[in-house]
């Protein structure tokens, strides 16, 4: 590992960061099981039958090359509102290894990457490892200041990278294991990840 790696590794361990997590819908995750996590410009450029399912119409971070993440916890202002926009569909959340930070090409912003704050910040600067721990300005522990905080990574995440899916209640959980054809990811229910309020 170079030097960049070895801080951003010691960063996570000192503040105990054990995972990642992305929301998606239900309908998604057969296609991130077998493909991994694309950027949004790589799934566009695919046959408009075989896109998935995305939440938002538009990126207004611009980096449409890259993957969003969170640190702990999603990004509850954002999930809050698709689970309010679409009320019929049923979301999950994936816990990725945090290995992720140092083995793959990510930037890291304090506050929602679509900001005018973080669209100002050079991307190579959001990549340096104080931009990482500035994501807790100096506080205990292994969640961001900022509920929007994200983590940008500029690679396609394979399945390798995630751990665990969670569901919002046994109906949901109990349908993905009888209709699932991916058993290679272990999966359970967690409320609060689709309920928290900080």
């Amino acid at each position: 590992m170079n030097e960049r790696q070895i801080k951003i590794k010691e960063i996570c361990s000192e503040r105990n960061i054990r995972w990642l997590v992305h929301f998606t819908q239900v309908n998604n995750l057969c296609s991130i099981l077998r493909e991994g996590l694309l950027s949004r410009k790589k799934l566009e450029s695919w046959p408009s039958s075989k896109r998935p399912h995305f939440s938002d119409r538009f990126r207004d971070d611009s980096y449409t090359g890259a993957n969003c993440l969170s640190i702990t916890s999603p990004n509850y202002p954002m999930f809050r509102k698709y689970q309010i926009k679409y009320p019929d569909i049923i979301w999950a959340v994936l816990a990725i290894e945090p290995r992720v930070l140092w083995e793959l090409n990510c930037a890291f912003c304090a506050r929602n990457a679509s900001s005018i704050m973080m669209r100002n910040v050079p991307i190579d600067k959001l990549m340096l490892p104080d931009s990482l721990e500035g994501l807790f300005h100096g506080v205990q522990g292994n969640l961001p200041c900022n509920c929007q905080a994200e983590v940008l990574v500029f690679n396609t995440l394979s399945p390798q990278y995630i751990k665990w899916i969670y569901f919002k209640n046994d109906k949901e959980h109990r349908t993905w294991k009888e209709n699932c054809t991916y058993k290679n990811v272990p999966c359970s229910v967690d409320a609060s990840l689709f309920n928290f309020r900080r």
